[in-house]
């Protein structure tokens, strides 16, 4: 993940880090697979529902089905922290 992330601002870090971004990125994702859960009244036995993902819904691992999406998103962050730095330091030099 460092090396994805190297040099971001704050800023952007913290979007990426956000609960709903983990939440949104991962919704409706192909290689999910849902597992209904399962209750045998006789024995007892039980299996909640469950999800399982090729990796563990960790989207920085190099399993994940979606990273190509995550370096375009990271790609986007750039560009936006370059743009503000640039209107930062132009405000900075305009006091």
């Amino acid at each position: 993940m460092a090396n994805l992330v190297n040099g971001l601002s704050s800023a952007a870090l913290r979007y990426l880090n956000d609960p709903k971004f983990d939440e949104k990125f991962c919704e409706d994702c192909e290689a999910i697979v849902y597992h209904e859960g399962v209750f045998c009244s006789g024995s007892g036995f039980a299996e909640p529902p469950h999800a399982e993902c090729p990796c563990d819904f960790v989207f920085w691992r190099n399993e994940c089905v979606r990273r190509g999406i995550l370096e375009d998103i990271i790609e986007c962050l750039r560009d936006a922290d370059k743009i503000w730095r640039g209107v930062a330091n132009v405000e900075e030099n305009d006091r």
